[in-house]
This record gives C-alpha cells, sequence and structure tokens, in this order.
C-alpha cells in the first residue's frame, strides 16, 4: 500500500540503507497495529537522536508510546477536589 512504500522510502532515506525482510515484517505489523504514519516517522528519527538505526528500536520506540498513552486515566474526582483546594487556599 502508500502508507507501507512511504514508510520504507522515508526509512531508507533516515538510515541511509536498504531494508531487510525482517524490517519489512516490522513495518507490516505496525500497518495491523494500525500506528499512525507519524508517529512511525517520529519513532524512526528517535532511534536516530541516539544512534540506533533499527526497526527493532523504532519499534520499541513505539510500544512505548502507546503504552503510555494507555495508562493515562482520569484524575480521581475526589483527589481533584483536594488538590484544587490547596492551590485555590494559595492563591
Amino acid at each position: 500500500t502508500f502508507v507501507v512504500n512511504e514508510i520504507v522510502s522515508f526509512t531508507e532515506k533516515v538510515f541511509l540503507k536498504p531494508l531487510t525482510s525482517s524490517d519489512l515484517i516490522i513495518i507490516n505489523e505496525w500497518i495491523n497495529n494500525n500506528y499512525d504514519l507519524e508517529e512511525i516517522k517520529r519513532a524512526i528519527l528517535q532511534t536516530t537522536k541516539v544512534q540506533k538505526q533499527s526497526l527493532k528500536y523504532a519499534d520499541a520506540v513505539l510500544v512505548s508510546n502507546h503504552n503510555t498513552k494507555r495508562t493515562q486515566t482520569e484524575a480521581d474526582p475526589k483527589i481533584k477536589e483536594i488538590i484544587d483546594s490547596i492551590y485555590a487556599k494559595r492563591r
């Protein structure tokens, strides 16, 4: 598909090397897991910042980012009320 081709092209340009068959499997897993094109690109760029030119590292970044997003929860209303009352007193 277009998205896969764009990811492959982007990755090969960033890493300055052709992708392996295992890299293509990782990319297909990203598509199957409904990762957004922009978050994939950010993860690939993040690997270069730490000098890791590996899609396995980018995969770990994506999983970590998604797990972080999933674990965010709404604040308990009682706790929020207590915190709000503390900050209201300081003003």
